[in-house]
């Protein structure tokens, strides 16, 4: 029915758990939805209603999700419902990744929040290049010797053939921990002062002294990886009054379609 391109408005049947939703008018609202429950549909109908009903003025509705090709499947979508319905409403709307409205939110003040306005965005490829040099220095500088010490001695006979694999399993452990301490907002020193009294069989203590590597080598070369995106993009928002109530003029509506939720404030 949504691929129908004709100027006439297509009628469509919604479920019994989707009519609450489209009634929606205003507040907040959480909706839990597994993948395949019609989240997209639903949220591309209810934006266009709203814009047929010009609920949303004088501002635009603003849908952020995750991915680049979710970007442009929404966009797809509500034009095709909106030239069903006969209306031209480009300008109504903006559909973003959730790290595009960041970088738009940091880029208005980076100052504020301590970040040089001449920042970089560093991608995940450069990422792990910077990230696993931040890893072979460590490793150089007695990193093996304290690595291969946390192995199990049934397991270090297999180092020698297996030492590619461990080390892999090791820069996703390494990863994975700095981004969930950079979501917590634990820097390298507020991490370093946590951990010195724990022993050096620590994985953490070692991550503690890659991370910190990893945030200079960042900060000297004018990078923020996604994480310091998000990160300094909500402080932001945080402390900046006039910043915040610009984009709360600018977006009456916010639909976010991120870990198969919708929400929309």
């Amino acid at each position: 029915m949504i691929g129908d391109m004709s100027n006439e408005e297509v009628k469509i049947s919604y479920r019994d758990d989707q009519l609450p939703i489209m009634e929606y008018r205003g507040g907040t609202m959480a909706v839990p939805a597994v993948p395949g429950a019609g989240k997209t549909f639903i949220i591309c109908n209810l934006v266009c209603e709203l814009i047929e009903d010009k609920i949303h003025k004088p501002g635009k509705i603003l849908i952020v999700t995750f991915m680049n090709s979710a970007v442009n499947n929404f966009k797809h979508r509500i034009s095709i419902v909106l030239q069903n319905k006969g209306i031209t409403a480009s300008n109504d709307y903006e559909v973003m990744t959730i790290h595009s409205l960041a970088l738009k939110i940091l880029k208005d003040r980076p100052d504020v929040v301590g970040v040089n306005e001449e920042f970089k965005i560093l991608d995940d490829v450069n990422k792990s290049l910077y990230l696993n040099k931040c890893i072979m220095h460590w490793r150089r500088n007695g990193g093996e010797n304290i690595f291969k010490a946390m192995i199990l001695d049934k397991s270090l006979n297999k180092y020698a053939g297996k030492q590619n694999d461990w080390w892999n399993d090791f820069f996703m452990t390494v990863d994975t921990i700095i981004g969930e301490l950079k979501i917590n907002d634990i820097s390298p020193e507020k991490l370093k002062d946590e951990v010195k009294n724990l022993n050096q069989g620590s994985i953490l203590k070692h991550i503690s002294e890659i991370y910190d590597s990893y945030t200079k080598t960042l900060k000297r070369e004018g990078y923020i990886d996604y994480n310091d995106l998000l990160i300094l993009a909500y402080k932001l928002l945080k402390t900046d009054d006039v910043l915040r109530e610009k984009l709360n003029v600018k977006y009456t509506f916010v639909f976010e379609d991120e870990c198969q939720v919708y929400m929309l404030i």
